[in-house]
């Protein structure tokens, strides 16, 4: 006679933490504790509304906002990836991680998950700031009235916050895989149809929400996007059993294209308009 026996709470632990934290689940089940970690860490010592907390909570926890970013404090453009606005926005972005990871990992490897979830989200995070360096003053001129009832321009003031850049980036590599499948013709690296065309609707659903939602840093989307692609056309797949040498100049080739990437949105941001807001800061600071 066969007996069932229910699982007791400590062995349902158990086999929950051998599944997520093993194998092709690893890398993205630690990435997504430590962004846990740091949101319980911003509600608990920082204070942080849980809910919604305010751009100038967000921005003393590191979030990136160009003004800070372009003027000595490049690092929030690595701590602004493991920043969330409460609860909803992380819990959105890790149920969208933990859907790619595994099958990431199990096309770039482990490594290459980590390199393109961290140098993607630096450079979506970039992309972010680099807009917002270019759109800080809105063209809409005497949209505000200083306190000598003077006309003034209207700040597009933004702190930006979040791992979807980041993520985003993880989707840009995967439709380089496929790109990469369909120019080589070999699909033993690539995806079912069924996979593929279900990549193709949650990149699509997501940026085309991007555009029609308020408050969504599509720059950062768009950035990451893009980032994650040609990173995805550079790194080793672990299907092409690559040699150790190989293996070893993709990723070298990612890193240096990344810093290229980083290097180009720091040259090339809007130091003029950067300028001018701290200078409409500093009038404001000294008004008695």
């Amino acid at each position: 006679q066969q007996l069932n026996h229910p699982m007791t709470p400590s062995t349902r632990l158990r086999l929950w933490l051998q599944y997520h934290f093993s194998g092709d689940n690893l890398a993205p089940s630690i990435i997504i504790a430590i962004n846990v970690l740091v949101w319980l860490a911003s509600i608990t010592v920082g204070g942080l509304n849980p809910f919604s907390p305010s751009p100038a909570q967000l921005g003393e926890w590191g979030g990136n906002f160009a003004l800070a970013t372009f003027t000595g404090e490049g690092w929030r453009l690595f701590t602004s990836m493991f920043m969330h606005a409460g609860i909803l926005h992380l819990f959105m972005n890790m149920l969208l991680l933990q859907s790619i990871g595994a099958m990431t990992v199990q096309r770039f490897g482990r490594w290459g998950f980590v390199q393109l979830y961290l140098l993607g989200g630096l450079l979506a995070s970039a992309a972010s700031a680099w807009w917002q360096s270019h759109t800080l003053i809105s063209t809409r001129t005497g949209a505000n009235v200083g306190a000598l009832g003077l006309a003034q321009p209207a700040l597009n003031l933004i702190v930006s916050v979040g791992a979807s850049g980041a993520i985003f980036a993880v989707c840009g590599a995967l439709l380089a895989v496929i790109v990469r499948a369909k120019i080589t013709g070999n699909w033993m690296y690539g995806f079912d149809v069924a996979t593929k065309n279900a990549l193709l609707r949650v990149v699509g659903i997501n940026i085309a929400i991007g555009f029609m939602i308020k408050g969504i840093d599509q720059s950062a989307h768009v950035g990451g996007l893009l980032a994650g692609l040609l990173l995805g056309l550079v790194l080793p797949i672990v299907a092409m059993r690559q040699t150790r040498a190989r293996k070893l100049a993709g990723y070298a080739l990612a890193c240096l294209l990344a810093a290229g990437l980083l290097g180009l949105a720091f040259a090339t941001a809007n130091y003029t308009q950067l300028q001018q807001v701290n200078e409409l800061f500093e009038q404001h600071t000294t008004q008695p």
